[in-house]
């Protein structure tokens, strides 16, 4: 498994590259991806109250205490957002999440290729 590309800009959005083979290995065994996070979803978004390291979510920025608020600038504050979520990305070629970060608005870009 490749590793990510990750830059932080000085000023600007974190962008990550991942593999679509990544991204399809992650989708087709769901249950192993969820077993390398603990997260609950709240009004603001998906609290991350646990992200392995090394594991794909945080390769691509994530982070304990994270709050996922959207995806695409669509709200992810349940299961049914979160499935919409996992049906649009076997096609998508990238991402943009919206996070809030100890307070503070992060955007994290994925790069899909």
């Amino acid at each position: 498994m490749v590793a990510p590309t990750i830059t932080a800009p000085a000023a600007g959005p974190t962008t990550a590259t991942v593999k679509r083979a990544e991204i399809d290995a992650a989708l087709s065994d769901f249950s192993s991806t969820a077993s390398t996070f603990k997260a609950s979803f709240t009004d603001k978004g998906l609290r991350f109250d646990d992200v392995a390291g090394g594991s794909l979510l945080a390769r691509v920025g994530l982070a304990k205490g994270d709050v996922l608020a959207s995806v695409d600038g669509q709200p992810l504050r349940s299961l049914d957002d979160a499935a919409n979520l996992y049906a649009r990305l076997p096609t998508a070629r990238g991402t943009t999440l919206q996070v809030m970060r100890a307070g503070k608005p992060v955007t994290l870009r994925i790069a899909i290729q």
